[in-house]
C-alpha cells in the first residue's frame, strides 16, 4: 500500500511551496499595484488548491467507504463488478499516487505497478504521429520476455486504460534500435 504523508510532511511541503514563491510575490516594484495584487490572488488560489489536493490525496483514499471507492473507480471507467474493497482501494490509491493520467510518468508508473518484471519504462510520445505513444519496457536493462510484452500491450489496449484515444505501442530495445537505424540511414 502507498505510504502517505504525515501532517508535518504536508505542512513542510506547503511551507516550501510558499517560500519558493515569496520573492516574486513581495516584489512590488515590478509593474503596477493591480498586477501585484493579481499575482497575490493567483498565488492564494494556487496555494489553496495545493493544500486541498495534498490533504485529499493523503486522507480520502485511506478512509473512503465502499460506495465512495465505487464512485471513484467509475469516474475512471473501471467497472466495479467483482471488485473487493481492498483491491478497489489499492487501485484508487495507485491512481492518486501516479499523478496526472496520461503523462509520461503515468504510463511508466502504471506499467511498473502492474508488471513487477518491468524495472524500467520510457515513453516516447508522438514518434508515429499525433495521438501515439511508444513505451519501451525493460527488465534490468534487458528486453522483457515476449509473453509479458503481449500482456502489457493488452493492458494498454484495454478501454479502461485508454487515455484520450492515445495509441500505445509497447516496444523492446531491439524495436527502438531498429527504428533509430532506419532514421540514420
Amino acid at each position: 500500500m502507498a505510504t502517505f504523508k504525515t501532517e508535518q510532511e504536508i505542512y513542510a511541503e506547503v511551507e516550501a511551496y510558499a517560500r519558493s514563491n515569496l520573492p516574486e510575490l513581495t516584489n512590488w516594484s515590478e509593474g503596477s499595484p493591480e498586477r501585484a495584487l493579481a499575482r497575490l490572488v493567483a498565488f492564494a488560489l494556487s496555494m489553496a488548491w495545493k493544500i486541498l489536493y495534498t490533504v485529499y490525496a493523503n486522507i480520502w483514499p485511506t478512509t473512503a467507504d465502499r460506495a465512495g471507492l465505487r464512485n471513484w473507480l467509475e469516474v475512471f471507467g473501471v467497472p466495479w463488478v467483482g471488485q473487493t474493497e481492498a483491491v478497489a482501494r489499492k487501485d484508487v490509491l495507485s491512481r492518486f499516487r501516479i499523478g496526472a493520467v496520461g503523462t509520461a510518468a503515468w504510463y511508466e508508473d502504471d506499467v511498473k505497478s502492474y508488471f513487477p518484471e518491468v524495472t524500467e519504462a520510457y515513453l516516447f510520445a508522438g514518434r508515429r504521429g499525433v495521438n501515439t505513444a511508444d513505451l519501451l519496457v525493460l527488465h534490468n536493462g534487458q528486453d522483457v520476455l515476449g509473453g509479458t510484452l503481449k500482456e502489457i500491450q493488452v493492458h494498454f489496449d484495454d478501454a479502461a486504460r485508454k487515455v484520450a484515444t492515445i495509441d500505445v505501442k509497447v516496444l523492446t530495445r531491439h524495436d527502438v534500435e531498429t527504428d533509430l537505424a532506419g532514421v540514420e540511414a
